[in-house]
């Protein structure tokens, strides 16, 4: 059942599965580092060749435990992890489901939170010894929206508030975000025409400036910076989505193209910027695909569609949208790495995207 796999449209490109890691996610990636996942289990190495190491698990009960190995309940309960970022000291900021906390010498110290949220993947920051996330949660009486801040160095660490955004003006938070250039923090946010938004703080959200916002072409998730430009793809339900590039110096938006369905995740490799089409199946999406959109900053040609992955047979709203993801990084990749899970022959499943010499 659902065995079909990815299929490269571009035929200078082309997709290795790391098999090693069938049943695990991808998780983190910078030099000398990777992290993955398998079920409530985090571990560590080298690189994605392994060996790998366990940094600790995520206490579950006694029926979660052996329900987190198996891929189609791990995505019908969300028993995953959703963000992983290594601290100092050999210690592990890490969200899993809606449970937030450090590993610290394996042992996992939960954060208390008044009410429970889920933190979107890739949807923190960390600035010094502060680590910023957002509330997303379902949200139907559009109640407070807070961001967060944690003091990550702190043996006792906490929640403390750093902005809240007042009653009946967005829904949730997708994601917080470094500028590596300036040291701002971008936040995202939506879901309704005038919640969407795009918005920087340069002093840790004393205070916020507005990117741009008030309709679907500001509804984003995962922007890519960049010396000069700020690009980011739409996550658009009902508008068509596309790629917009903001300039740096004037804050000018220019449409790049329309794409053919909501990007919840991006990466960069050297020129090369990736945006990956989730499929969600909803008004605004073309097919019933998850696909991989390229562009190069050193070709003025049009971005491409390289490679596409059909959405399984199970329903989006009980077992996910069918979602290519990239792992966190911080540094300059050698290699752009994906997982998916929700995606015909790709579950849980690692590939290497190279390009051909």
């Amino acid at each position: 059942m659902d065995l079909e796999g990815p299929e490269v449209l571009d035929s200078r490109w082309y997709v290795e599965e790391v098999s090693s890691l069938r049943g695990c996610a991808i998780e983190w990636i910078s030099p000398g580092k990777a992290i993955i996942s398998r079920g409530s289990e985090l571990l560590h190495g080298d690189s994605l060749d392994g060996p790998f190491s366990t940094i600790g698990t995520i206490p579950l009960s006694r029926w979660q435990h052996p329900l987190s190995r198996n891929r189609f309940a791990r995505r019908f309960l969300r028993l995953m992890y959703f963000n992983v970022s290594p601290l100092k000291n050999n210690r592990y900021f890490a969200t899993f489901d809606k449970t937030i906390g450090i590993f610290d010498n394996s042992q996992f110290i939960p954060i208390s939170t008044n009410n429970r949220f889920r933190v979107l993947r890739q949807g923190t920051a960390q600035l010094s010894n502060s680590l910023f996330l957002g509330e997303y949660f379902n949200n139907p009486q559009r109640q407070s929206v807070r961001v967060f801040r944690i003091d990550v160095d702190s043996t006792t660490p906490r929640l403390q508030t750093a902005y809240v955004f007042p009653q009946r003006h967005i829904r949730h938070i997708h994601r917080i975000q470094l500028d590596p250039y300036t040291s701002d923090l971008w936040c995202m946010t939506g879901d309704l025409p005038k919640e969407c938004f795009i918005l920087k703080t340069s002093d840790q959200f004393d205070t916020i400036d507005v990117v741009g916002g008030g309709d679907e072409t500001w509804r984003c998730i995962s922007p890519v910076f960049l010396k000069d430009h700020i690009y980011y793809a739409t996550d658009s339900e009902y508008h068509q989505n596309s790629i917009y590039r903001i300039d740096r110096q004037t804050g000018s938006r220019e449409l790049i193209c329309h794409i053919d369905g909501p990007v919840y995740y991006s990466t960069r490799l050297e020129e090369h910027i990736f945006f990956a089409v989730t499929a969600e199946l909803c008004p605004s999406q073309y097919s019933g695909h998850a696909s991989l959109w390229h562009l190069s900053t050193n070709d003025q040609s049009s971005p491409k569609n390289i490679l596409r992955v059909p959405k399984d047979s199970l329903s989006v709203k009980w077992f996910l949208p069918g979602t290519l993801y990239f792992p966190t990084t911080i540094d300059e990749q050698t290699n752009v790495y994906w997982g998916g899970f929700g995606l015909s022959g790709s579950d849980y499943r690692v590939f290497c995207l190279k390009q051909k010499s």
